[in-house]
């Protein structure tokens, strides 16, 4: 009677607030096969919305946690490198670069994923992610992914500056637009890749000071030069996941040339210590850490051209990614102060 249907919506309320104890459970197992309404109603309880846990972490899925992370860690360092004191007043920008920058990636992490959709379903490493586990619909993953780029790039503009809103909408287009097409049409798309990985730290700059400085480009080259070997050791890895998606990588389409790939680009690196001190970015003392980090990243990829195992090259991917924030940090501990470089400008 109402009495009984009553009594079965609070318990699936309560059900639903994830309170449901063990007294209460045989009574929603004993209305589950009784009376049409309450059919109706645990239908209508299977397709409530999300807890807010679940969709944080379908939006993390999206927008690939773990490597939007450290993008956006090379914005903030970006930021930091900037000819400016940071203070007190710095929170906000900051704040407002970071959360931007996030939605940003986000973005076009998401994006990417709605466009790879066929290819994410024939590699086992991409089969959890949220639209190939049926967690979100393609529709609405697009629909999150446009309004992330949208509100990422407006909390640039009107937050922190129209130059570093610039790149971040830039940065979207360039990955999905160029990036992500290309590797169902031609190896050049890591070249392409690069670029987008490298403008990150080059906003954070501009986020601090609104313009374009050597300084912005050293940091660029550090992003482009290190993501060679870091992305050629994990295409090592994932070569045949890779063949099974038909993408056209360099691992796939030339795979002998990888390691000398790997180890061509690294010796650039060892310009940065020398550049960051001749722009006046750091002190000599970063020469001496620079120089000494970059050659431990290239033992590896030599190491990797030698023996191009699973087991060098994976030594090669972990050694680039303790490499960069290592170099971030040093390059941090050693820059000199911005008011003996710059005193007219912040006067």
């Amino acid at each position: 009677g109402g009495r009984d249907l009553v009594m079965l919506r609070s318990v699936i309320a309560v059900h639903r607030l994830g309170l449901l104890n063990a007294r209460a459970a045989p009574i929603v197992r004993a209305f589950s096969n009784s009376s049409p309404q309450s059919q109706s109603l645990q239908s209508l309880s299977s397709q409530s919305l999300p807890s807010i846990s679940e969709a944080v972490r379908v939006y993390a899925g999206l927008g690939k946690l773990k490597l939007g992370s450290l993008v956006v860690a090379t914005t903030v360092g970006g930021y930091f490198m900037a000819p400016t004191a940071i203070g007190f007043s710095s929170i906000l920008p900051l704040a407002a670069t970071t959360i931007g920058t996030a939605l940003c990636v986000a973005s076009a992490n998401t994006i990417n994923q709605v466009i790879e959709v066929k290819q994410d379903s024939l590699m086992p490493r991409t089969l959890t992610r949220p639209i190939i586990s049926g967690e979100v619909k393609r529709e609405t993953a697009l629909a999150i992914g446009c309004a992330s780029g949208v509100v990422g790039t407006l909390m640039l503009y009107t937050m922190v500056n129209p130059l570093t809103a610039f790149l971040g909408a830039t940065n979207i287009i360039l990955y999905t637009c160029a990036y992500t097409p290309l590797k169902q049409m031609h190896p050049i798309n890591t070249w392409v890749g690069a670029l987008v990985g490298a403008i990150p730290p080059m906003m954070g700059w501009t986020a601090a000071v609104g313009a374009i400085h050597p300084g912005a480009c050293v940091l660029f080259s550090l992003l482009y030069f290190w993501q060679m070997p870091h992305f050629f050791a994990l295409s090592w890895l994932i070569k045949d996941e890779y063949s099974s998606a038909n993408f056209k990588m360099l691992v796939c389409q030339q795979p002998q040339t990888v390691p000398d790939a790997a180890l061509l680009y690294t010796p650039p690196l060892l310009a940065i210590g020398p550049l960051c001190y001749f722009t006046g970015m750091t002190s000599g003392a970063f020469v001496i850490d620079s120089t000494a980090l970059t050659l431990w990243l290239l033992r590896d990829a030599w190491y990797f051209r030698e023996d191009t195992s699973r087991q060098s090259a994976r030594r090669l991917f972990l050694s680039s990614i303790r490499y960069l924030p290592l170099l971030l940090i040093a390059m941090i501990y050693h820059k000199k102060s911005a008011a003996k470089k710059f005193p007219k400008q912040l006067n």
